[in-house]
């Protein structure tokens, strides 16, 4: 956390941004400034700007994080108020402001600590976001159905291909108890869904899609738990082996007719081995 940063204070009135600017080059952080958010400060954030400070304090809006978010959601605001106000800090956090500082009680440490911590929980989320839209995809365009339930076996999650196995769309499937898409099973019955184990699970079971269809599945669960360990659902990944399962049916039944045709005949049959 020793790189240089720069930083845009907007507003703040000449003394505070002296004192803004004195704070932050004894630590080596690069301080701009601008009066408001106007074309200027929108220019000033798109040439590098690691971290903004918005002065609420000299006429400034909460309303200004919003056109400051919309024109660089990705740097973290730090919002500076006066003491007793708040509210006006909570209002600006609502509206997406990292964090906010007290002027009155401010020193170069806690604004250089606030600026750096800013920077890296906004790399963390930027992180997180990337990662969260990469798997996001991954799942959307498996090939294999997944589905999530929690620990009353509602449907919580399924990605466009347990849309096709199930007939639904996830808008009508969402909310849902899986029990009522499981043959042999009542809405308010136990299923494979609901076992609160900490183990993974293997099984087969036929799905009824909305037209009645049924679609045998090799379904394999993960169970879903929170920071205590406390069961809350289950993930789970679906396979459609109908095709293979009616092979599998097929094959059985026609070795059984011709072994019954053999065991009829009234010829002998034998086999030899090569030997």
């Amino acid at each position: 956390m020793s790189e240089p940063l720069s930083v845009l204070l907007i507003g703040g009135s000449p003394g505070d941004v002296r004192s803004i600017r004195e704070m932050l080059e004894e630590r080596e952080i690069d301080l701009r400034h601008c009066e408001g958010p106007d074309n200027e400060s929108v220019a000033i954030l798109k040439s590098g700007i690691d971290v903004v400070l918005l002065d609420l304090l000299d006429g400034g809006k909460t309303a200004i994080v919003d056109h400051l978010r919309r024109a660089a959601p990705d740097i973290p605001i730090i919002v500076l108020t006066a003491v007793g106000d708040d509210r006006a800090a909570l209002r600006a956090m609502q509206r997406g402001a990292q964090d906010y500082l007290v002027k009155e009680k401010t020193d170069a440490e806690l604004l250089c600590r606030a600026v750096r911590y800013a920077q890296e929980r906004a790399r963390a989320e930027l992180a997180l976001r990337h990662s969260e839209a990469m798997y996001r995809r991954l799942v959307e365009n498996l090939n294999e159905g997944v589905l999530a339930v929690d620990e009353a076996g509602l449907i919580t999650f399924v990605n466009p291909r347990m849309e096709e196995i199930l007939g639904s769309p996830a808008a009508c499937l969402i909310g849902l108890p899986i029990a009522g898409f499981i043959a042999g099973t009542s809405p308010g019955g136990k299923n494979p869904f609901c076992r609160q184990t900490d183990r993974r699970q293997e099984f087969e079971l036929d799905f009824l899609r909305n037209d009645e269809r049924r679609v045998h599945a090799l379904v394999v669960t993960s169970p879903i738990t929170d920071a205590s360990g406390a069961f809350g659902g289950c993930l789970a990944g679906v396979l459609d082996i109908t095709d293979r399962k009616q092979a599998e049916e097929a094959l059985t039944q026609s070795e059984q007719k011709y072994r019954l045709v053999v065991e009829s005949l009234s010829e002998g049959i034998w086999v030899i081995d090569p030997e």
